[in-house]
């Protein structure tokens, strides 16, 4: 839902950033003026008039600033709020988004401020692509109506249009193009510079300037810029790969004025009447001229589509022309099988009859949408708007930031109060000490760690051909409680082996022998002709492309299509040609054509003569479906119609029902064709379970996760193939109706009958499977559907709108749900879970070298191709398994989030102790000392979110928030540890002063033996914090494993140890300014704190997670 307000731009005198600001810079210099006058030095009453300008300045760029990253801020700002559109320059965009991908019981709430457009007589804003029309009378923008729920008779009725509807449609609906704009390097380095993360960095190393830390802060800013650049250079990239793919304009044959005339692409508009034709391209053009342009509907002819490019599926689609009929446009239910989309390519193509004269024996479609709006341009929107949503717990980092502020406040509140009261201190230096508190309590590295975790995590998805257009979904991998599994093409093949055909007593499938046509039996030739000519297939340059099972049915028969819509038998004297085509609904669970018959027909054998003249011409009307969805249209149903399907449903079988009727003429209404047919047998095929299938259920099932089968298969198949592959392990109860028209629960074979009870669901489901198909599915209550949600683990015989409903009563019970499909049938589904995975049964991508590197911080894009419109993760492949590498990742990625935020906190909470109340005794930390510390802790920090997710799943669950019990005890337990160690080691160092001594808590960095004891008990806390509390098992690998990590970890000790042993006294003293001990006694007992700190940290990291596995339970292994 998306709300708007109008505002009007303030002259930039009365932006509130501006005026109010003079004053408070006059007031500043008093303010200086006035705290100054205590000073004895002139120079530093200057220096305090000049803290106090710099903070009010500081505080003036802080709400310019704010400008650039708060849109509420900006709008108050730089804006008046306005309520007339005849006074607006700008709009507010309030999208408001659903909670099920957010956080739960929320509504996330997302602000865009757009500038308006205007003409003669239309105001318009662009957001997001999409473009938004001013609605007078509703007081609200709406975006441009593309109407698409017409009668399917209108688009026949079309003569094309005229140039004056031409350019009223480019007015409201603009050009057909994918504008995506390159910007310059400056532009997006300047939207990089004012991010926050920026700013704050740009103004710590400002601060660190003026006390004289010159080699820590020009080093900080140094890297700062670079890695900027790299991540400037990076986008720019990936957007220029991503508009390289975009559809370059062509020129097409288009009806306009009742003529066929040559238009650009980019000038169609829905409604224009388009010829479609395959046509070959310059060699070396590189410009594709059958990249259909936009979303269209084909009302004349036949198209062969590859939509690689859309969805990632490598096998062409049939798509055939409506017909004209009442009822409305469905683009995504009913009529899906006649709309081409956008971005897909024409591999084939034949002319239609109908009342146009299509140029040059092309087929004819009319365009439904254009540009962003199309199926493609939403795919496009979605891949460059998924950066903005790149988080991981954004409620838990915002709770976090604000202890750290807290804890920063009073530190800086407690030296101001101690530093006030001494007259002989430094104003400036005073006022410089607590702004050091404050942006060194909260840590530098806080911003990137939110979306660290998520890019890398991503990138190690890539590497496994896993490309993901909506990162913010990663954490929930991590979190899934329920695993929904498609069958056919996600657990079992797409292959379909052919295995007999049933239910024809006169031919039954003998066990000793092979027909003629290749089947344990001999077939009528009606038989044949529904296996080999109610088919979906087609032909591309000499080879049958189409669905699976359409192949497997004709080649088990001998049969080919020897061109396109017409198939033979393999003496070539029976010939069928497809003269109109039902396409396969899965709302209907059939199919059907009608075809012309040339041929001996039922006087033929394969292999056997005919006499001269037995041939004839006829028509006739073959279908095909479900067994359930043809037993109504047939004339009459076998007496052992039931008991079969259900006994070859229970070996696990794919069961379709074969039907054919005479025909009388060439073309039919769908409910006319689908009538009074003839019983001709039940198909029966086999499809064998993939590879990994077992094993990687299995690994679900150790690690304790739920999992659902959800298919459009007979239930007792279903059930059965749920057994085979080790899905469910219990036997089997399918819920059917009673004589009464009641539901009741009864066992594969019958002999086990169980009452529904709603409330003993959950129990039943602890003894048995529970198989629940979609038509007893459509009779529960809503809060019965809630109950089945928890319980049943496999839904069979269910329709696309029944595979969401499902997914979404399993997400209102509070389950985090991933959906596994092929992408087809199972969209909705894939959409509405958390974590929708699309499975591409294509080879994976050789295309290594365009794979980012884990040492890359950018988020990668996923480019055209690579993402499909079906779900928000694609895998190219066909195995199950990457179900596991999925979880693994979202589960790495919750882990280093956690430990990447206790690490923080310790080092924060050390920061705010040294710079406050050891600043007070005089102890200050070298401009070396400090930049090696940073390079140090940066790098850890880069280091640690590189770790690999752990190998295997395991039972236990990850750690979905830093205020979880576990978390905290063992950041207080180290913490107080810490900060023991700490002031033990100061109080030691302090008692080898010279008994005169006076801190110069103004003066600058001098070496002496305490600020090197607090040195080195810091850099020692700093490394304790991240052995301690690396996670590893069960969720990452091992530090061991971490190479690098533990090679700087290494580097790290054995200079801190080193120093602290005085092994290299005189390289330490110059480098790192160190003091030596004053005597042997001292150096001992500081190498004995640092192990203590060290040994004892990560002993309390070890204990806390050993309890926090105990307490939660669930194996580690």
């Amino acid at each position: 839902r998306k709300d708007f307000e109008l505002y009007a731009e303030r002259p930039f005198a009365s932006r509130l950033d501006v005026y109010p600001w003079v004053a408070v810079h006059i007031a500043a210099v008093a303010v200086g003026l006035s705290v100054g006058s205590a000073e004895k030095d002139f120079y530093g009453v200057i220096e305090l008039v000049l803290y106090c300008v710099f903070l009010s300045g500081l505080g003036n760029a802080l709400l310019f600033f704010g400008t650039f990253w708060s849109v509420q801020v900006r709008c108050t700002v730089a804006f008046r709020r306005v309520k007339s559109v005849k006074e607006a320059t700008h709009a507010k965009v309030i999208r408001r988004e659903a909670s099920h991908v957010a956080e739960h019981d929320a509504t996330l709430a997302v602000s865009t401020l757009v500038a308006l457009c205007r003409s003669e007589q239309t105001i318009w804003i662009e957001y997001r692509k999409k473009v938004l029309l001013w609605r007078e009378e509703k007081a609200c923008f709406e975006r441009r109506k593309v109407v698409l729920d017409k009668p399917v008779s209108e688009y026949f009725e079309t003569k094309g249009l005229s140039s004056s509807q031409v350019k009223e449609l480019t007015k409201v609906h603009g050009t057909n193009n994918y504008d995506i704009p390159l910007p310059e390097f400056s532009e997006l380095f300047k939207e990089h510079a004012v991010s926050p993360f920026f700013v704050f960095q740009c103004i710590c190393v400002l601060l660190w300037l003026l006390d004289d830390y010159w080699y820590y802060a020009l080093m900080t800013l140094g890297i700062l810029i670079v890695l900027e650049v790299q991540l400037v250079e990076r986008r720019l990239s990936d957007l220029g790969e991503l508009r390289s793919m975009r559809m370059r304009p062509r020129q097409m044959r288009v009806l306009r004025n009742t003529q066929w005339i040559p238009v650009s692409s980019d000038d169609l508009v829905p409604g224009d009447v388009v010829a479609l034709a395959r046509q070959q391209g310059f060699p070396g053009s590189g410009q594709d001229l059958n990249r259909v342009p936009c979303d269209m509907l084909l009302i004349q002819g036949e198209v062969v589509v590859n939509e690689a490019m859309l969805t990632g599926e490598s096998v062409p689609q049939l798509r055939s022309a409506a017909i004209s009929e009442a009822s409305s446009l469905d683009v995504k239910g009913a009529h899906r099988q006649h709309v081409l989309s956008a971005g897909t390519s024409i591999v084939m193509h034949r002319p239609g009859s109908g009342s146009l004269a299509a140029p040059s024996g092309a087929a004819i479609a009319v365009v439904l949408r254009t540009g962003f709006d199309t199926t493609q341009g939403k795919l496009v929107r979605t891949i460059l708007f998924s950066v903005d949503r790149v988080t991981v717990s954004s409620k838990d980092a915002f709770h976090f930031l604000g202890i750290l502020l807290f804890c920063a406040v009073l530190s800086a509140a407690y030296v101001l109060r101690e530093g006030l009261s001494d007259p002989e201190r430094s104003r400036f230096k005073l006022f410089l000490a607590c702004s050091h508190i404050i942006t060194n309590v909260v840590p530098p590295e806080f911003p990137i760690t939110l979306s660290l975790a998520v890019t890398l995590s991503l990138v190690q998805l890539l590497s496994n051909h896993v490309y993901c257009t909506e990162p913010f979904r990663v954490p929930f991998a991590g979190q899934v409680d329920c695993c929904c599994f498609d069958k056919t093409g996600t657990l079992t093949a797409e292959q379909l082996e052919v295995g007999a055909v049933y239910g024809l007593p006169d031919h039954a499938p003998s066990e000793s022998g092979i027909g003629a046509a290749g089947l344990p039996q001999s077939l009528p030739f009606h038989t044949m002709a529904v296996m080999a000519g109610c088919t979906s297939n087609t032909v591309v340059d000499g080879e049958l492309v189409g669905d699976p099972l359409d192949k497997a049915a004709m080649q088990s028969v001998l049969w080919s299509m020897i061109v396109p819509d017409m198939v033979s038998s393999s003496d070539g004297r029976e010939k069928l040609q497809i003269l109109q085509r039902f396409p396969f609904q899965s709302e209907l669970a059939r199919m059907a054509v009608v075809a012309k018959h040339v041929g001996p027909g039922e006087d033929w054998r394969p292999g056997v003569p005919t006499s001269a003249g037995a041939s004839a011409t006829s028509y006739v009307i073959l279908a095909k479906g479900s067994p359930e969805a043809l037993r109504p249209l047939l004339a009459s149903v076998p007496s052992d119609y039931d008991e079969t399907v259900d006994m070859l449903g229970r070996r696990g079988m794919r069961v379709i029902c074969l039907a054919w009727r005479p025909g009388e003429k060439r073309s039919y209404t769908r409910d006319e064709a689908e009538k009074s047919l003839n019983f001709a047998g039940f198909l029966v095929l086999k499809s064998r379970i993939k590879a990994h299938t077992v094993s990687a259920l299995r690994a679900l099932r150790v690690a304790k996760q739920k999992v659902v089968m959800i298919t459009g298969d007979h239930p007792l198949t279903a059930a059965q193939v749920a057994l085979d592959t080790g899905l469910a392990t219990m036997p089997p109860l399918l819920l059917g109706r009673t004589g009464q028209g009641g539901l009741q629960w009864r066992s594969v074979h019958g002999n086990e009958v169980v009452p529904f009870d709603s409330f003993d669901l959950l129990p039943l489901a602890q003894r048995h499977t529970l198989v629940v198909a979609g038509s007893e599915l459509a009779v529960l209550p809503p809060e019965v559907m809630a109950l089945v949600s928890r319980a049943v683990q496999v839904f069979a015989r269910t329709s696309p709108q029944q595979k969401e409903s499902i997914v979404y009563a399993m997400n209102d019970q509070g389950m985090i749900t991933m959906m596994v499909g092929d992408g087809t049938n199972d969209v909705g589904a894939l959409k509405r879970a958390h974590v929708g995975v699309s499975l591409l049964n294509s080879p994976a991508p050789s295309r290594q070298a365009r794979l980012p590197s884990r040492d890359d911080l950018a988020m990668p894009t996923v480019q055209l191709g690579d993402a499909s419109i079906a779900s928000p993760f694609t895998h190219k492949g066909e195995s199950v398994k990457v179900v596991l590498t999925i979880m693994r990742c979202g589960r790495a990625t919750l882990s280093t989030v956690i430990m990447m935020y206790k690490i923080m906190a310790l080092n924060s909470l050390a920061s705010a102790f040294a710079m406050s109340v050891l600043s007070l005794d005089g102890v200050k930390l070298g401009d070396g000392q400090t930049a090696m510390e940073s390079v140090f802790i940066s790098t850890f920090f880069f280091l640690v979110s590189r770790s690999q997710p752990a190998p295997k799943l395991v039972e236990a669950r990850p750690t979905k928030s830093i205020f979880e019990w576990h978390v905290l005890l063992s950041l207080l337990l180290q913490a107080a540890l810490h900060f023991v160690v700490l002031i033990t080691g100061w109080s030691l160092a302090k008692s080898h002063r010279p008994t005169d001594y006076k801190p110069d808590k103004d003066g600058d960095f001098e070496p002496n033996w305490v600020n090197t004891t607090v040195f080195l008990i810091t850099a020692g806390m700093h490394l304790s914090s991240f052995l301690a509390n690396y996670q590893g098992a069960p969720f990452l690998v091992p530090i061991t494993k971490n190479r690098a990590f533990m090679v700087g970890l290494g580097i790290f000790s054995s200079v801190m140890f080193f120093s602290a042993a005085e092994v290299m006294p005189d390289l330490t003293h110059s480098f790192l300014s160190l003091s030596l001990a004053p005597n042997d006694e001292a150096r001992n007992q500081l190498v004995a704190l640092l192990v203590l700190d060290v040994a004892g940290a990560t002993a309390i990291g070890a204990g806390v997670h050993a309890l926090q596995l105990a307490v939660q339970g669930g194996s580690t292994k």
